[in-house]
């Protein structure tokens, strides 16, 4: 039997692969200049992609569906990028897939090609590839990897290997001890951490004490089915969290819903510390029906807070 010859299109998107910077053009940033062929060290891009693990855990999408930003919240022709040549050039979802997939299969995927993957000229919404392809995406800033088989050994490798990584969502994953975020805690700004099951030695409330850089934190539980358990996992208490007055000066968004042992006094003091806390989540807790929340006559209410 004779092998069967390769598609028309898989021939043209390794021919692609090959040859990107030869069908291509690189803007360097937001000088309107552009240039051909490879770009000197100079051309880094600072393009900012959002990237989400499946849930497996041995692959990442990429969705380039969100929008992006650079490194210093210029806007995004600021970043040095990477257009077609041609045009009309646009590639339909398949095609951008496979492209994507196998600029990582042949380790060419980095920070100026990932930005070849505009919605002006493909259609890319999620395509698995190796996880092992984060560690060239070296401006990456945003990482979402909820939901998934995502682990505490994965969460070592993307803050030693992403060293502009500010925006972090691990919810619903199976990290149960968040000490590799030391790691990045000055330069941390948003943490999602939903329905996270970490016991009371996996070191939670010592790591989140020390990423003063947060303004975004979410650390709410799904409403606990251990309620009436009698064997039920031990869980890190809140009340050391808020008791601690002087973290995260720069808070402004604090979601502790489902929490069960919030005490109302911790609580109007951690607020009171935190000038810049706009919103608080309370749901499934005792705490939301507190008077200061309600009255706004009450003496610690305040308007500004949700």
């Amino acid at each position: 039997m004779f092998e069967s010859p390769r598609s028309l299109q898989e021939v043209c998107i390794d021919f692609i692969c090959g040859n990107v910077l030869g069908l291509c053009e690189v803007h360097l940033g937001d000088t309107n200049v552009h240039s051909s062929g490879t770009p000197n060290n100079s051309t880094v891009s600072d393009e900012q992609d959002v990237c989400t693990l499946n849930s497996d855990g041995a692959e990442v999408a990429f969705d380039t569906t969100t929008g992006r930003t650079s490194s210093n919240d210029a806007p995004s022709n600021s970043a040095t990028r990477l257009t077609f040549r041609h045009p009309d050039a646009f590639l339909p979802a398949e095609v951008s897939e496979q492209l994507l997939s196998n600029l990582c299969e042949k380790k060419t995927l980095s920070d100026l090609t990932i930005t070849l993957f505009d919605s002006k000229t493909t259609r890319l919404r999620q395509r698995m590839v190796d996880i092992a392809t984060l560690n060239k995406l070296k401006a990456l800033h945003t990482l979402n990897v909820s939901g998934t088989e995502f682990n505490k050994h994965g969460l070592d490798i993307v803050v030693e290997d992403l060293p502009l990584l500010e925006s972090l969502d691990i919810s619903c994953t199976r990290v149960d001890d968040i000490t590799p975020l030391r790691k990045c805690k000055d330069r941390l700004k948003t943490l999602n951490m939903y329905n996270l099951k970490i016991s009371g030695c996996g070191n939670l409330i010592p790591v989140l004490l020390e990423l003063n850089e947060l303004r975004h934190l979410d650390i709410s539980d799904e409403k606990d089915p251990h309620g009436f358990e009698v064997f039920a996992p031990a869980k890190p208490k809140i009340t050391d969290f808020l008791r601690a007055l002087n973290c995260m000066p720069y808070l402004t968004t604090l979601d502790l819903s489902g929490k069960d042992d919030i005490n109302s006094k911790d609580l109007k003091n951690f607020i009171a510390s935190h000038v810049h806390l706009r919103f608080l989540g309370l749901v499934h807790s005792d705490a939301c029906y507190d008077e200061s929340f309600i009255d706004s006559t009450h003496e610690d209410y305040r308007s500004d807070l949700v």
